[in-house]
């Protein structure tokens, strides 16, 4: 599932492409690095769901960096 989003870390905000969603966690894909570890704000923008994450990776792809991240309290995104 395609869906827009933003990540807020260190008070700043990052528009971010996402590529899935669970309950979990989400994947995403930013054009800036997030460091692994980094404790983030998650907004899924046609939902309203929010959630704190920790980011578990962070690679290289493409032109962008794709990032995965796991919600603190697992919770159901489409809520």
């Amino acid at each position: 599932m395609r869906f827009q989003a933003s990540v807020q870390v260190d008070g700043r905000k990052l528009c971010v492409d996402g590529l899935d969603a669970h309950r979990a966690g989400a994947r995403v894909v930013s054009g800036q690095p997030l460091p692994e570890g980094a404790l983030v704000l998650f907004h899924m923008d046609s939902s309203g769901f929010a959630a704190y994450a920790s980011v578990r990776r962070c690679e290289k792809a493409g032109r962008g960096y794709e990032i995965g991240l796991e919600f603190l309290v697992p919770r159901n995104p489409s809520e």
